[in-house]
């Protein structure tokens, strides 16, 4: 028998191959709404595909062969049958796709769980993941997102009025804020401070060029403003949460 983990990802390695390497997706995607027979056609064609895969590495790792091809079977069929019965097109793009593959995912992480689960110390595992250390983790991250992106809009709200948005995208500068301040605090708890240094950096040259182009100086002050703000709320979180880790 292999190791429990050598399972779980020769089964991850499978569902990102099979789910984005085959062009299954575009062909189902590509057949008129009518055609019934063609997407049946595109839908087949993986679960052959992904079912074989599947069934060969249960199959490898010692597993009886009825239940590898019952098992096999069910993942690729529950996976064809999820992505015909999702409506199309996704009113949310993203949220589709991360209800998607995370279904598709947690059926993986059960099978595994199932097959694997009088080798694994699921009481241990359990109590280490809801430590308090990791538990203040993930209050630092909550923290940068939407706490941290309200202060900051109300904190330049009273000069949002002068600046000229044309031209921008809708809620592109509310996901760059999240994402920098992920990152921003990632490296601080990682202790990578020429990564946040390098990020500013980055930041800087991009936004100067863009203010460049715009020639409206109540814009530059607007966003270094933010950005400043942005940076130093992230690394104070940070820093508060490196200090308490080390009491």
């Amino acid at each position: 028998m292999a190791e429990p983990s050598t399972l779980l990802l020769i089964l991850l390695l499978i569902h990102v191959l099979a789910d984005f390497s085959l062009p299954w997706k575009r062909w189902f995607s590509d057949a008129a709404t009518g055609l019934h027979r063609a997407r049946a056609r595109a839908l087949m064609g993986y679960v052959a595909v992904a079912g074989l895969g599947y069934f060969s590495a249960l199959a490898l790792t010692a597993n009886p062969l009825p239940w590898a091809a019952l098992i096999a079977l069910s993942l690729s069929v529950a996976r064809a049958a999820l992505h015909g019965l999702l409506p199309r097109p996704a009113p949310h793009p993203v949220r589709r796709f991360i209800l998607e593959q995370g279904l598709c995912v947690l059926a993986i992480l059960g099978v595994w769980a199932v097959i694997e689960g009088a080798a694994l110390p699921w009481h241990a595992w359990l109590r280490g993941l809801v430590s308090p250390p990791n538990l203040l983790i993930a209050l630092a991250y909550l923290l940068v997102l939407r706490p941290t992106s309200s202060l900051i809009g109300a904190a330049l709200a009273p000069w949002i009025r002068e600046i000229d948005k044309l031209g921008s995208l809708a809620n592109a500068g509310a996901l760059i804020g999240n994402l920098e301040r992920v990152l921003i605090l990632t490296f601080v708890l990682l202790q990578q401070w020429e990564a946040v240094g390098f990020l500013i950096t980055a930041k800087s040259i991009l936004r100067f060029n863009e203010i460049q182009g715009a020639k409206v100086r109540s814009l530059s002050e607007y966003v270094l403003l933010g950005t400043l703000l942005s940076f130093t709320m992230s690394i104070a979180i940070g820093l508060t949460v490196t200090r308490i880790l080390a009491l």
